[in-house]
């Protein structure tokens, strides 16, 4: 069960880094247009 809770931990936390990455790149080229 611990296993399985630290994999849901590890797969969202991951998920939540590309959500972040993928929001500042966008902002960032909101902020800078060219």
């Amino acid at each position: 069960m611990g296993v399985f809770i630290l994999n849901i931990v590890v797969g969202w936390t991951g998920l939540g880094w590309i959500l972040l990455l993928a929001f500042a790149l966008l902002s960032e080229a909101k902020a800078q247009p060219r």
